[in-house]
């Protein structure tokens, strides 16, 4: 049984009228993570310092971000456009909210990272990378790109384009391929076929999995370097476990611990379902019919979708959040085109957000299912613009 077709979109103008209030700018779960309140070292060991950062986060946010500002996300202003133009596409009602999709693609464009070659984005804080609890992170300043973000914004701008609004912005995100080309750092491996492993950004030298599925997924979207986005598909594929699961983290990673997330098994799955789109290769089909599997298996139960397996005891603040949630329902709304007995599973984990994360008298949702004592923050950038896009998407599932 579907949420009723008022309900969702009584919700999605809430969240348009709150979005527009705010102009997308809120707090974020890891912005004062290098703010004047908590301040690391460049090369930091991070474990601490994001224990506790999480830990006032969700206990005494108004402590955590007293010298902390309101910030505006790359990722919020595109998921938020994207969701207008879903909705604009849908029912013409809503072409009153072009202006607003207009101003956050030109928005967009001018945050692009200076510097670097073609059209790339960041942050809106400073970052520490790959930090492994020994002091081993990479620092990134704000301006630095990062490989994982450039997506949205080509696939919002790429959706304005295709609708006929903005024949302009195929010059734009055509240009997002050169970060991958030129900027990121590659090395080649060779396993079942031959394959290649991007950097996180141009700081850095990870191997980080769900970084090449990203990339693979926004070149095969502008139809740019194909035959590089297959290696990196292969590289993807190599590196999947036998139960279906991705590590975080590359093989070639040695000594780290293993981490296997349900967020990052969803933008895995999401990016090779839009290389599917392109290459339709039974590899590629039988590798997400592995990786859903899994997934059903293990990060589903009574509450929701988990942050790690429910078979693990692991005790962690954030284990129940909106954002992995949302992104679980894109994710099955996705693979439900080629596997539809998933078609029912959006509907059940619709129904849950509206009955876990429901939050009386607001225009959004709870950000997570919070401990006793915990104190609830909407985070526009982690959490309530993906779940504003995936509501917009379900509107027409």
């Amino acid at each position: 049984m579907e949420i009723g077709f008022n309900i969702i979109v009584d919700k999605i103008d809430d969240y348009i009228g709150w979005f527009s209030k705010n102009d997308l700018y809120s707090y974020d779960p890891c912005d004062f993570v290098f703010s004047k309140f908590l301040p690391v070292p460049k090369k930091p060991n991070m474990r601490l310092y994001k224990v506790l950062a999480y830990g006032l986060d969700t206990y005494f946010p108004s402590i955590g971000r007293l010298t902390v500002k309101k910030q505006k996300s790359v990722i919020s202003s595109a998921l938020f456009s994207e969701g207008l133009m879903n909705m604009i596409n849908l029912n013409t009602n809503y072409e009153v909210y072009l202006p607003s999709v207009n101003r956050e693609i030109d928005w967009l464009i001018n945050k692009n990272c200076e510097g670097y070659c073609g059209y790339s984005w960041g942050l809106p804080f400073d970052w520490c990378m790959g930090d492994d609890g020994k002091g081993s992170g990479v620092f990134a300043p704000v301006g630095t790109p990062f490989s994982t973000l450039s997506l949205y914004p080509v696939r919002a701008m790429k959706l304005v384009g295709d609708s006929g609004y903005r024949p302009d912005l195929h010059k734009i995100y055509k240009y997002a391929s050169c970060l991958f080309m030129k900027e990121l750092k590659r090395r080649y491996f060779n396993v079942s076929s031959p394959s290649v492993s991007l950097s996180y950004s141009p700081l850095d030298n990870f191997y980080v999995v769900n970084v090449n599925s990203y990339a693979a997924a926004t070149l095969c979207l502008i139809s740019e370097e194909l035959d590089f986005a297959e290696e990196l598909i292969q590289y993807v594929l190599d590196e999947q476990n036998d139960a279906g699961y991705w590590n975080y983290w590359g093989s070639q990673e040695k000594g780290r611990e293993e981490v296997i997330d349900s967020l990052h098994q969803c933008y895995i799955i999401q990016n090779l379902m839009t290389c599917y789109d392109v290459f339709k290769t039974s590899e590629l089909k039988e590798s997400i019919r592995k990786g859903v599997k899994y997934f059903s298996e293990n990060f589903i139960d009574g509450r929701g979708v988990t942050k790690f397996s429910i078979h693990e005891t692991k005790n962690y603040i954030e284990e129940y959040e909106i954002i992995d949630i949302a992104e679980s329902i894109n994710m099955f709304m996705d693979v439900s085109k080629i596997f539809p007995e998933y078609h029912d599973m959006v509907h059940d984990l619709m129904r849950n957000v509206f009955y876990s994360y429901s939050n009386p008298g607001k225009p959004y949702f709870k950000t997570r299912q919070l401990p006793k004592n915990g104190v609830d923050v909407p985070y526009i950038r982690w959490g309530q613009s993906q779940i504003f896009h995936t509501l917009t998407r379900y509107y027409g599932f």
